[in-house]
């Protein structure tokens, strides 16, 4: 699994040898399409996270984790055998071939499935609820990263911030917002693309793959929707927890939100 990564053009790449490394932290530094990756994983199977399926079809990147990851490999496996051995970026990449990118709709979990092309084409498609943030920053050179804190620890001066005033006072904003000026959020539950231009600014294309329906009224009673709100939230979680051996839960983390793994053990007692 691979939980962040940070992205560069090729003739920029040397700029991911400043970015520091924990000592017990594993990470993969990739060539893909002109690209220089450094990926930062729980594990050393690259299969895991990567599928290349060459530069005229891209090279898929699966940062995150999918929570369903049995009920995805399910529906795939109705249209092929290969779904059945499949690991998890190849899954992925499977379902979305044999019935389109809306079939993310289907997937759950925090993840981006980063795509990489021989065009110069990054396209970062984001789960819908957008728990694993990613980002398209214009500086010196171009950066894809779901890391600002490192981006900014390497390059201090990349950003470029609205006024304080102005972001504090806007009231609500949508879900692809970012007070980075020079930068573009990628939006959950949709497919965000650049194309890599070492000239200019190249424009951002934005296609959503999921649809909203409301399936209760709008604007309930705020007990009720409070009500729902938590049968929502505590059900998912008792869901996940009853399935997975280690839960994430994202937390604010200023720039970023990170990701904080709770641990289950087998006895009430043993919880931490």
């Amino acid at each position: 699994m691979a939980y962040s990564f940070v992205a560069v053009p090729e003739k920029s790449g040397h700029m991911l040898d400043a970015i520091g490394v924990g000592r017990d932290e594993t990470v993969d530094k990739i060539s893909l399409c002109g690209w220089r990756l450094l990926v930062r994983t729980l594990s050393g199977r690259r299969e895991d996270y990567l599928c290349c399926r060459g530069a005229r079809d891209g090279h898929y990147l699966l940062v995150g984790d999918i929570t369903n990851l049995e009920e995805i490999r399910a529906i795939a496996a109705i249209y092929t055998s290969e779904a059945v051995t499949a690991r998890p970026a190849e899954l992925l990449v499977l379902l979305i071939g044999l019935i389109g990118v809306k079939a993310l709709a289907f997937v759950e979990g925090p993840f981006n499935l980063v795509r990489f092309t021989g065009d110069g084409d990054v396209a970062i498609m984001s789960d819908a609820l957008g728990l694993q943030p990613a980002h398209i920053l214009f500086g010196r050179q171009l950066w894809v990263t779901s890391e600002l804190k490192t981006v900014g620890l390497v390059d201090p001066e990349i950003f470029q911030f609205e006024q304080e005033e102005l972001v504090v006072n806007a009231g609500s904003h949508l879900d692809d917002y970012t007070p980075i000026q020079n930068g573009v959020k990628a939006k959950p539950g949709a497919v965000t693309t650049v194309h890599r231009d070492d000239n200019h600014r190249s424009p951002i294309r934005k296609l959503c793959y999921l649809e909203y329906g409301c399936a209760t009224p709008r604007g309930p009673p705020l007990p009720q929707a409070q009500k729902l709100i938590f049968d929502l939230l505590s059900g998912s979680v008792a869901r996940i927890a009853g399935m997975c051996s280690a839960v994430a839960i994202p937390l604010s983390g200023g720039l970023d939100s990170n990701s904080s793994d709770i641990r289950r053990m087998a006895g009430p007692s043993r919880h931490h």
